[in-house]
């Protein structure tokens, strides 16, 4: 055999085996912990009858693997068929081989676990309702804990962002605006108010940490920044629209002007169902520290539970030179800005009269 042809071979194996070890260490990579410094135990659920690829989908989003595919190799290859459903605790630093491992034991963290999730803009009768709908706790009893003068007092001593505003007489619900809305794991139905609201406070702790420094720099107390919050989270119909939103508000406030909100009228009289422009035409001359139609600048607290990014929109208005806004709710749902009142008034006329 030639020279030439014996080095073309060799180089021919010496390719095909880089090769194979760059998939070999890809792969390995691939089954390695996403983030091995990452400790933190989070609980997630594979529900009844989901299907293997189905858990690869969900670890996929949740951030515990790096690649689906990779996921459906592994349990291809080791013949894995028998994950089970339940509720897990799982951290970022357990490579996939364990995660499967783990799902494959049946090691669920609480057999009779319940998931309950309180959307954005929920406000505290909202979620007592929503906690009487999976849990042993009567809506009542959940008010009624969530309103004890001692709890309350009690609560501000336990988080730095509770303070004395929260019980000012004219607010409806000390709590308002502090429990923050999101999808929380609890170990059974038998939980009780205390541990559930704690545990959105908890939350409410970690997402506020993030904006201590900006909180610092507003001339607004954390308390006026979540009212405003609150109220951007019902005005705004799309997330783009809520820094725009802000913007009005913060003009007005620069300009002593009142919010004129629907929604706080809405809040104010306690309104069933939409606040919709008709039903806000009947109350807006209803007196109450909550109608920002009578009172100028802040009502006296936050009227729904705002979610993270509107938080930041209130922190970080955008700026304009805008005074007025509106929303086209009967058809497009597009918001329109106006520096005017006569601008305002013609569009209101164009989108929402007559209809």
């Amino acid at each position: 055999m030639k020279v030439g042809k014996v080095q073309f071979i060799v180089a021919i194996i010496i390719m095909f085996f880089s090769f194979f070890l760059v998939i070999v260490s890809y792969y390995n990579f691939q089954l390695s912990a996403v983030n091995p410094a990452d400790s933190e135990d989070i609980i997630i659920e594979v529900p009844k009858g989901t299907t293997v690829k189905g858990i690869g989908k969900i670890l996929h989003k949740e951030g515990f693997i790096r690649d689906e595919f990779i996921f459906n190799v592994y349990v291809k290859l080791n013949n894995v068929t028998n994950l089970q459903a339940g509720y897990y605790k799982l951290s970022k630093n357990m490579s996939l081989p364990e995660i499967i491992e783990k799902i494959k034991s049946g090691d669920a963290v609480f057999p009779d676990m319940i998931k309950i999730t309180f959307p954005e803009g929920f406000n505290l009768e909202q979620i007592a309702a929503r906690v009487s709908e999976h849990t042993i706790n009567q809506k009542e009893d959940f008010m009624r804990i969530a309103t004890d003068k001692e709890y309350i007092d009690e609560l501000i001593d336990k988080y730095w962002f509770l303070t004395s505003e929260i019980k000012n007489k004219n607010i409806r619900h000390a709590l308002e605006g502090y429990l923050f809305p999101s999808t929380y794991y609890f170990e059974n139905n038998k939980v009780t108010p205390k541990v559930i609201i704690e545990k959105m406070l908890d939350q409410m702790d970690f997402i506020l940490s993030k904006y201590k420094e900006e909180i610092s720099a507003s001339k607004y107390s954390l308390h006026e920044i979540l009212t405003l919050a609150s109220i951007i989270e019902y005005e705004a119909i799309f997330e783009e629209d809520r820094y725009m939103i802000s913007g009005v508000f913060y003009n007005r406030l620069n300009n002593n002007m009142k919010f004129e909100s629907c929604v706080t009228a809405c809040y104010a009289a306690e309104v069933d169902g939409a606040c919709t422009p008709e039903k806000v035409n009947t109350i807006k001359e209803y007196e109450h520290p909550y109608n920002t139609y009578q009172v100028t600048g802040f009502p006296p607290g936050p009227i729904n539970m705002p979610g993270e990014s509107v938080i930041h929109a209130a922190l970080n208005p955008a700026s304009h030179d805008y005074f007025f806004f509106m929303a086209d709710i009967y058809d497009t749902q597009q918001t329109f800005y106006s520096k005017t009142l006569d601008e305002h008034e013609e569009k209101v006329n164009k989108y929402l009269k007559n209809r």
